[in-house]
């Protein structure tokens, strides 16, 4: 990577800053936003309404930097594929009216055109350690394929992190002598166990529950389900089925559906379905049930997010489980992203911030050395001008470590489209300004990093929606002049 030449070695102070970025954001900001999640994750949203929602808010520019996973590139390329294909089997089928015919190449000019508009720079958010701190490094620029394989070969011989959870959590209960339905977490992969436990809670749902003939809940949890959850006739109807096609992401989704069109006869607690499958969701969901668990938490853990940083993964906190067992190290997982063609960046600092000294970590360069930009612009990180700031690390302090340091910056608002963890981490709500240290973002589009240059996948379905779209074309132009024919005589 060739390095960005700086004039000014020693930084800037805090005033020459703000007044470097006044003149700078006078230009437009790039419309970019490099830190999302998709169900290639831990997002609850999928890769193409991840697209839709990035063109509403604007954003030109976007990354699906999902947590140690690609499986979102791979998720949109299928999502895509399965819209064209029943485009082309409607074009294509002779009994189709043309009206019907005409919506097929609508779909395919918009769907095209949104696919042509949006950039889409391959990322990732691969979880590691720094000094036995459990930290994140974001990957762009990559090739998807072989971060793929990296990934596979740098978490090998590694402890199961689902192993490493289920016993901290374990501990952290007994130890904390919290209030807890274990159930949850230790039913979290059952879908009909969950359902029905989370419905027995609440004598609002007697009426349902009552009927249900059993010996154990396990037994009524199953007969529950046969009657309602697998009877098509039954309005709680989920196909609960994993498939090839269909996954649990796409199975929860629906219940969640079922949930919300049935919101009027039950009373139900979505956390428990939303966060099922995930140890830490799942505890998390069920700890701040209960107040006498909240008053053990530090008073700035107002949601999922900082709970994981300010609690889970700080040795200072009585909820810290040590998960760095399961974790490659920065060192392997800087190398695995720099094989796949990629650019390492350290994601969010500020949220380490209480963890260890990440402001001396930076300055010193011990963090910063083998990496090729830090992430700025996030929801938790503030300008020093900000009065209500109290915080060591701001966005004009990592901008002149960049600028020292040769580094370049990065941002995204950390978007997973999962409301507890709060309106500041949505789509939109960060702005990257064109700056010297942004520069690398629209280098990269020119050099064809982007996903649709890379995936030979993707270009051909670009190439079939614009057959779709150019067929449209020549009809419409054909109609043409045979309106200016009849006109003429």
């Amino acid at each position: 990577m060739i390095k960005m030449k700086t004039t000014n070695k020693k930084g800037f102070n805090s005033n020459q800053i703000q007044e470097y970025l006044k003149i700078l954001n006078e230009k437009t900001d790039i419309q970019a936003d490099l830190h999302n999640h998709t169900k290639g994750s831990d997002g609850a949203q999928s890769p193409l309404m991840f697209l839709l929602r990035a063109s509403r808010n604007g954003k030109n520019i976007v990354s699906m930097s999902d947590h140690d996973s690609v499986t979102g590139y791979q998720l949109l390329v299928k999502q895509i594929t399965n819209i064209l294909v029943n485009l082309e089997e409607i074009n294509n089928n002779p009994k189709i009216e043309k009206e019907e015919k005409e919506k097929v190449k609508i779909g395919a000019t918009r769907l095209l055109k949104k696919l042509e508009e949006i950039k889409i720079l391959p990322a990732v958010e691969m979880i590691t350690t720094y000094r036995g701190n459990v930290i994140e490094i974001l990957g762009y620029n990559l090739d998807v394929d072989i971060l793929e394989n990296e990934m596979q070969k740098i978490h090998e011989g590694l402890v199961p992190v689902s192993k490493i959870l289920t016993e901290g959590v374990d501990r952290v209960i007994k130890e904390n002598n919290l209030t807890f339905d274990k159930f949850v977490i230790d039913n979290r992969t059952d879908f009909k166990k969950l359902f029905y436990h989370e419905l027995i809670k609440h004598p609002e749902n007697k009426e349902l529950f009552s009927q249900i003939q059993g010996a154990t809940e396990e037994e009524r949890s199953d007969n529950f389900s046969r009657i309602f959850l697998e009877n098509k006739e039954s309005s709680f109807f989920v196909d609960l089925n994993k498939t090839e096609n269909r996954s649990i992401k796409d199975i929860r989704a629906d219940i969640l559906k079922m949930i919300d069109a049935n919101s009027d006869k039950i009373k139900f607690d979505k956390g428990v379905i939303e966060q099922s499958h995930a140890v830490i969701g799942e505890f998390y969901n069920e700890l701040i049930k209960h107040p006498e668990n909240v008053s053990k938490l530090d008073k700035n853990t107002t949601n999922f997010k900082k709970f994981i940083y300010g609690e889970l993964y700080n040795p200072d906190s009585k909820f810290f489980i040590d998960v760095a067992p399961s974790r490659p190290s920065m060192n392997s997982t800087i190398s695995a992203i720099k094989k796949a063609g990629g650019l390492a960046f350290l994601a969010h600092p500020g949220r380490y911030e209480g963890k260890f000294d990440i402001q001396q970590a930076i300055s010193s360069g011990a963090i910063t050395k083998n990496l090729d930009g830090i992430e700025v612009f996030y929801p938790d990180h503030y300008p020093s001008k900000d009065s209500k700031n109290n915080k060591k690390i701001d966005i004009d302090f990592l901008l002149d470590e960049c600028r020292k340091q040769e580094l370049y910056a990065s941002g995204g608002s950390d978007d997973h489209l999962i409301p507890k963890d709060g309106p500041q981490y949505k789509m939109g709500t960060v702005d990257i300004p064109n700056i010297p240290e942004t520069s690398w973002i629209q280098s990269s589009l020119k050099t064809g990093k982007d996903f649709i240059h890379q995936s030979i996948q993707m270009k051909d379905l670009i190439f079939r929606l614009r057959a779709l779209k150019e067929e449209k074309a020549e009809k419409n132009i054909k109609l043409q002049e045979q309106k200016h024919q009849e006109n003429s005589k």
